[in-house]
């Protein structure tokens, strides 16, 4: 598969990254390092780990690392095209550990259905953007992964894993609480009101868009991390009494 290298306006200067050589993956990288995708949370502070699951080719994990320097991250990617840029592309950076894995809610086995474009639109679920049938990989359990990595009280998740998220998430929710930003793409309806609906005890929506129908990316904030005297707070108009 062809790669490219393109230079990424940064600060005073350009940082150098590859990705891969079609139009849809040189849009992702340049959109998120002109903060069009993860836009930073004005209420976060002192963050000092990160999950990034579903890496791809590294964008988000490097524009995560240049917006919190200090921060460990560690950076999951199952597809082994992807996760060969993502190695390549955050060598320089000592804080970002890659991880050639896939998640999910439990250990299985499942096809990746390679994408029709590039590694950006393969996925673990059956996909119009996707060939059926692929190579069969072995998925881990969410909590056993964040456990063994020292992820469980992650400032920061970042999900994109083409119609894994729901199961990842119920995975965690045990400790959903302790993630101050969660950052998602959602794949289907279906999974945006579930995912909403589990994340209202602990979250709250601080931003996003429905890109399609079916698809569209979510940044929610933690409960905990809103002060009560902040001029932050709870702006919510509550339904008038009758």
């Amino acid at each position: 598969m062809d790669t490219k290298q393109v230079n990424i306006n940064w600060k005073d200067g350009t940082l150098p990254f590859r990705c891969f050589d079609n139009g849809l993956s040189l849009k992702t990288a340049r959109d998120i390092f002109a903060g069009k995708i993860y836009k930073p949370v004005p209420l976060l502070s002192d963050v000092k780990l990160i999950a990034d699951i579903g890496a791809n080719v590294g964008a988000a994990s490097v524009y995560l690392h240049l917006q919190y320097p200090e921060a460990r991250i560690v950076a999951a990617e199952p597809s082994p095209a992807a996760f060969g840029l993502l190695a390549e592309n955050v060598r320089r950076f000592s804080l970002i550990e890659p991880r050639q894995t896939g998640l999910y809610d439990k250990k299985a086995k499942l096809p990746l259905h390679e994408g029709h474009i590039d590694g950006t639109t393969s996925s673990f679920g059956a996909s119009a953007m996707a060939k059926r049938g692929g190579e069969v990989f072995e998925l881990e359990d969410a909590a056993g992964f964040f456990t063994r990595e020292g992820l469980l009280s992650a400032d920061i998740i970042k999900l994109d894993t083409e119609g894994c998220e729901w199961p990842i998430l119920k995975s965690l929710e045990p400790w959903l609480g302790r993630f101050q930003v969660i950052y998602m793409e959602y794949h289907s309806d279906t999974d945006r009101r579930r995912i909403d609906a589990l994340l209202e005890p602990t979250h709250l929506l601080q931003g996003g868009k429905a890109l399609h129908p079916d698809r569209g990316e979510f940044c929610y904030l933690a409960r905990s991390a809103l002060p009560a005297d902040s001029a932050h707070a709870r702006m919510e108009i509550t339904p008038p009494q009758l």
